[in-house]
């Protein structure tokens, strides 16, 4: 697996998007599986900014203007990517991470397609 280190990666984005010393911080663990050849394959976890309170880390402009306005691959980074099929089994390889969003101050959702949800 790739790892990145959560907290930094996590802070740094939160300074970004202009969240920084905020209460109740919304955000998504964003789960994804695919198939980059015929024979290989990843399962990305990361984290999505879907904040309404979010600015553009480089224009200062409010991204989300309700929680539909914005697209996702705008606004995921992954943390821990895994080059292997999607099944159960893997999941449990990113248990630290589910563990991180469950102990965070931030309030959390998770986004996934159909096949993550066995």
């Amino acid at each position: 697996c790739l790892t990145f280190h959560y907290d930094i990666t996590v802070k740094n984005l939160i300074k970004a998007f202009g969240l920084k010393g905020k209460h109740n911080i919304s955000v998504a663990q964003s789960i994804n599986g695919a198939n980059l050849t015929k024979w290989l394959r990843h399962v990305t976890v990361g984290i999505k900014i879907n904040d309404l309170r979010s600015k553009h880390p480089v224009t200062g402009q409010t991204i989300l203007q309700d929680s539909h306005s914005a697209q996702s691959r705008d606004l995921c980074f992954p943390l821990k990517i895994a080059m292997t099929p999607e099944n159960t089994q893997i999941y449990e390889e990113f248990s630290d991470l589910f563990e991180y969003f469950e102990t965070s101050d931030f309030q959390v959702s998770t986004e996934a397609d159909m096949s993550a949800v066995w």
